[in-house]
């Protein structure tokens, strides 16, 4: 009876092993979610950069690229600036968003409490939401289609590269967090359970068990 309700009753050191830093399934969901918010993005803007490009005729055409780099810059002269201004957002978007995953692997893996992760994912994907409209309603160019005749057509500004990239940050970083908060909802009911079986155990032990000193003695016997 006695090895029996020990044997039931889970260490300490196994209750929180068990429950201590995600799975590996879950490390790499997010690191992989992250690479896919990154890379699908930059791939998309320039495959169809370069559709566009061998659509136009222009993808190899050098002096006609030089002619209508100057007349857009003399048609828009705000362009370099801007150009240089969506490059640096992208870039510095991209910073954020990975030191942003290192941080959160490490929480993960470290199994630290979850909460403060999943309410930075949502603050950004707030913020990545924001961007886009922004972007999408102001920075990309639409008028008289100014861009689409010439040889950077649409798809080639930076600020489409910018709209993608957030579009699937947004993506990240709402789907995530319910995935850890389904997660932590499930570890936290497992634990519930089995602190519940250590206690239920330990009643049953000293309700019909022998005492502490007669344990001891039957452990040191047994030995």
């Amino acid at each position: 009876m006695v090895m029996q309700v020990m044997q039931h009753i889970s260490s300490r050191a196994e209750i929180k092993e068990k429950f201590s830093g995600a799975s590996c399934i879950t490390l790499a969901c997010w690191l992989i979610s992250s690479l896919i918010a990154i890379i699908v993005p930059a791939s998309k803007w320039a495959r169809e950069r370069n559709e566009y490009y061998k659509y136009m005729g222009q993808y190899n055409e050098y002096e006609s690229k030089q002619q209508q780099y100057k007349q857009m810059k003399s048609g828009n002269g705000n362009w370099t600036g801007s150009n240089a201004a969506m490059k640096f957002v992208y870039a510095w978007n991209i910073i954020m968003f990975i030191g942003l995953t290192i941080h959160r692997y490490r929480i993960l893996a470290n199994g630290k409490d979850q909460m403060g992760i999943i309410i930075a994912l949502l603050i950004y994907a707030q913020f990545s939401l924001m961007n886009l409209i922004t972007t999408t309603q102001g920075a990309i160019e639409t008028d008289d289609h100014f861009f689409e005749n010439s040889i950077y057509g649409w798809f080639g500004q930076y600020s489409v590269l910018v709209a993608y990239t957030d579009f699937w940050m947004f993506l990240c970083s709402m789907i995530f967090p319910k995935v850890l908060g389904a997660i932590q909802y499930r570890n936290r009911s497992q634990k519930e359970e089995s602190v519940a079986d250590v206690s239920d155990s330990l009643a049953v032990y000293k309700q019909d068990g022998p005492s502490f000193d007669e344990v001891l003695t039957q452990c040191k016997e047994t030995d």
